[in-house]
């Protein structure tokens, strides 16, 4: 079966030629600003004709993943920033639901390891305490934009029982209940340079600049829960916050 006919099993040809545009885009390592190929080279990838492109493409600005101006190349549109207040406690989920973006989770890592020191004492638990760790990559329209980081004791979720219950965030599942509830938590801002790994999973160039967000989430009367660190790409969120004249 040909490309074209495929496509149009799966519905208007040019809705289908967007889709499978899209998926071009953030499975490759374009990123906002960057050029697409010509129309003629797309066509050629996709099988079907010029004319379909150009307005599987307009599906795509109409939609804002693309920028296209007469007479200048197409390239892959930069999304406005998440837009969060740091006095709120919410998942990304909650934002994207919100904002209406859509919100993944890859690559997720949970274990089982000793505490170490410097999450000990945040944590207010001896050094070498056993502790479920869970990292994961979160997206924006499938494109990395954080790489989100916790420890938490396994006194309060063992490694098999996080592996049971996590679903996409954290602060969610603590919301839920296990014996403890999430109250609030208190957040740093800060900045680091992306190291070989953090480039590769955020696809940023190395050393790149990235925002770290470090969450210290507690129980009343000041139980710590656990400890978050996310790493933003720059560009993919805006923290806010309300100041009051004193």
């Amino acid at each position: 079966m040909s490309e074209e006919a495929h496509l149009r099993e799966d519905g208007p040809l040019y809705v289908r030629a967007a889709r499978q545009l899209e998926t071009l885009i953030h499975t490759t390592d374009l990123a906002p600003g960057d050029r697409l190929p010509s129309e003629a080279q797309l066509a050629e990838r996709l099988g079907v004709s010029r004319s379909t492109i150009r307005e599987a493409l307009r599906e795509l600005e109409l939609a804002g993943q693309i920028d296209r101006s007469h007479g200048r190349a197409t390239t892959v549109a930069r999304p406005a920033p998440i837009i969060t207040g740091l006095p709120a406690l919410e998942s990304l989920e909650s934002l994207a639901a919100r904002q209406g973006w859509r919100c993944g989770t890859e690559n997720v890592r949970i274990e089982e390891m000793p505490l170490p020191e410097e999450f000990s004492v945040l944590l207010e638990v001896p050094t070498g305490h056993p502790a479920t760790y869970l990292s994961r990559i979160k997206t924006r329209d499938w494109r990395p934009v954080a790489r989100m980081e916790t420890w938490l004791p396994a006194t309060l979720l063992s490694a098999s029982e996080l592996q049971d219950r996590f679903e996409n965030s954290i602060t969610e599942l603590l919301r839920s209940g296990n014996g403890a509830r999430l109250d609030y938590a208190i957040a740093q801002v800060s900045a680091t340079a992306a190291d070989p790994s953090l480039s590769e999973s955020l696809r940023v160039r190395p050393d790149s600049p990235l925002v770290v967000l470090s969450e210290l989430f507690f129980q009343n009367p000041a139980r710590p829960l656990c400890y978050s660190r996310n790493l933003f790409v720059p560009d993919s969120i805006q923290l806010e916050v309300l100041r009051r004249p004193s």
